[in-house]
């Protein structure tokens, strides 16, 4: 199963600590400017640096999308894409 996941949900999971159950059992990818949002912008906080790793290991995808002026809105834009 695909999973498309905005800011939000990314930072409960991880926070919650069932972000590796999810990304060991389930194809998780989010747009550009939800790792933006999540990474990019929120340097220093352990979550950031948590999903980082999980882009670099290949367990979270980061996809561009034309719509990136709200991860919310680049989510949806993703999933119109199919």
């Amino acid at each position: 199963m695909k999973i498309v996941m905005d800011s939000d949900a990314l930072i409960k999971l991880t926070k919650s600590g069932a972000k590796e159950l999810i990304t060991e059992n389930f194809d998780v990818t989010i747009p550009e400017r939800v790792y933006e949002e999540t990474v990019t912008q929120a340097v220093g906080y352990p979550d950031a640096q948590e999903i980082d790793r999980n882009v670099g290991a290949r367990r979270i995808e980061v996809k561009k999308t034309s719509r990136a002026e709200r991860g919310e809105m680049a989510v949806l834009d993703l999933c119109k894409r199919g």
